[in-house]
């Protein structure tokens, strides 16, 4: 699911429930996906969705002023721009977020969908955080000066104001070893990995012996602004508007719809 420059999204994959129908969206600024559904947020602080709406998940006609957007599951969380947050009411297994409304001056938001965490990073760096208390994702309650915070399958992570990286999950594939790792400027959170981009546009990654054999090289990529994974192929979006993809070509549906994505231009926004 790509942004386009001129607003318009183009989409590629499974459309069983009609999350890829959104050829009539315009004037978009960012786009979030869930297991069957899209959100879309318009340059004018109002949302848009498609798909399958059982939870709830579509409910979105009465935000406005929303600054961000998140999708996971069966799940959708907006940051607004007076820094409160509003969820959709229920995901599939009952659970509310209700308790979001209660949070204030948020400056970034995230899910992470195993076990259902959320978590935002609050203007003077700190965190608030829904989930379960023993749940190790739960340990980045403790952050302190927080920029940004990324959500990934079972883990989550944030980015310092200085540059440095902050993880935390179940990390069962080294996921969480980011330290030593400076001047990062956004993250994606996976189920296998974290991909970091650097301030000089260049991407590292954490090691997972099984996946590296899945052809997963970054080493040559530059000028990236923004990276986004599966669990066997990395997207990256340069500040030209084209992508790169690394990564297992097989012939799985989702797989595949990925790969027609690489002739692709001016994209301003890429979510998975």
């Amino acid at each position: 699911m790509a942004v386009k420059g001129d607003g318009k999204v183009s989409a590629v994959g499974l459309n069983k429930d009609g999350q890829c129908n959104v050829g009539w969206w315009t004037d978009i600024r960012q786009v979030a996906v869930g297991s069957w559904h899209t959100v879309g947020l318009k340059k004018d602080g109002t949302v848009v969705a498609t798909g399958n709406n059982d939870a709830g998940q579509c409910d979105v006609e009465d935000w406005k002023n929303v600054k961000q957007i998140v999708a996971e599951g069966d799940t959708t969380v907006a940051l607004m721009e007076d820094g409160t947050v509003a969820a959709t009411r229920y995901n599939m297994s009952g659970e509310s977020w209700e308790s979001t409304r209660e949070w204030r001056d948020i400056e970034s938001i995230a899910m992470s969908l195993t076990g259902g965490v959320i978590i935002g990073a609050k203007k003077d760096g700190t965190i608030e955080m829904i989930g379960q208390a023993d749940d190790p994702r739960m340990e980045a309650r403790d952050w302190k000066d927080i920029d940004k915070v990324y959500g990934g399958f079972s883990n989550v992570a944030g980015i310092k104001r200085n540059g440095i990286p902050e993880a935390a999950g179940y990390n069962s594939f080294g996921e969480c070893n980011v330290i030593g790792w400076t001047d990062i400027s956004s993250l994606s959170v996976g189920g296998y990995w974290t991909i970091g981009v650097k301030e000089d546009g260049t991407v590292v990654r954490t090691r997972d012996e099984e996946r590296d054999r899945h052809n997963i090289d970054l080493s040559n990529w530059d000028h990236v602004v923004y990276a986004v994974q599966t669990d066997n192929i990395v997207i990256g979006l340069q500040e030209n508007g084209t992508l790169l993809i690394a990564g297992e070509q097989n012939d799985d549906i989702d797989n595949d719809a990925i790969w027609l994505a690489q002739d692709w231009k001016d994209i301003c926004g890429w979510t998975l």
